[in-house]
């Protein structure tokens, strides 16, 4: 339940497989039952757990209500896949984590989701993903599944992880680029956040922040009918 980081090395040629046909080679395997995501990173080889972490990732931004309460167990993962890219070492996948399965329902909704998204994949903007800069790709990765084992809602910091992980697989710079945007937003976000927490406290900060989200604009009334008697003019 390995995989060598330096696969996926930016200087290597991307493989011919694309992610939709992997995905569908994992559906293949699960025969109806699922897969776990030791066996997935057996079957994917080289790019084994940079893929069953994209595919850990995908279903928060499709509805899969097998999600619920997936987040951090997910978020840890990519998390520990950045920081095996950032220092350039051999990623491993926890034995407890290796023993978590891929229901089939999931792994149909992840092939459904690659094979309409997939041409937009391609080899591109290849600055963003030169070795040089691979510990900023991991770490950009880290807080992105940082961001995704949050409590709260999942799907712009899923985001984030996507694209970053699609980027660094596919060696498409614009991904990249989008994802480490997101990873703007979210930590301006999070800084926001933080600083009304600070300031305000944590029950504050909520109620101001649900205040926000929950803020209709008022109707526009017209004035009050005057209740002045009118007068007549003397004779």
């Amino acid at each position: 339940m390995n995989v060598n980081t330096s696969d996926l090395s930016p200087s290597e040629p991307p493989s011919r497989v694309s992610l939709g046909e992997a995905f569908q080679e994992l559906l293949d395997k699960s025969a109806g039952n699922g897969i776990s995501l030791g066996d997935a990173m057996h079957v994917l080889r080289e790019r084994g757990m940079a893929v069953v972490m994209l595919i850990v990732a995908i279903p928060f931004l499709i509805p899969v209500p097998t999600t619920f309460g997936l987040s951090t167990p997910a978020g840890l993962g990519i998390m520990l896949l950045g920081l095996y890219i950032m220092v350039g070492r051999e990623a491993k996948l926890p034995a407890w984590m290796g023993r978590r399965r891929l229901t089939h329902g999931t792994l149909e909704r992840v092939v459904w989701f690659a094979r309409k998204y997939e041409r937009m994949v391609k080899p591109r903007l290849k600055f963003m993903t030169w070795p040089g800069i691979n510990r900023l790709l991991g770490l950009s990765i880290i807080f992105a599944g940082f961001t995704l084992g949050l409590p709260g809602p999942n799907f712009i910091p899923a985001i984030a992880c996507v694209c970053l992980l699609i980027g660094v697989i596919e060696r498409d710079g614009l991904f990249v680029l989008i994802g480490q945007i997101v990873n703007v937003l979210l930590l301006a976000f999070l800084v926001f956040v933080t600083y009304l927490m600070m300031t305000y406290g944590y029950s504050g900060a909520k109620s101001m922040i649900e205040g926000w989200l929950s803020r209709e604009p008022s109707p526009t009334t017209a004035p009050a009918p005057s209740t002045t008697p009118a007068t007549t003019p003397d004779n």
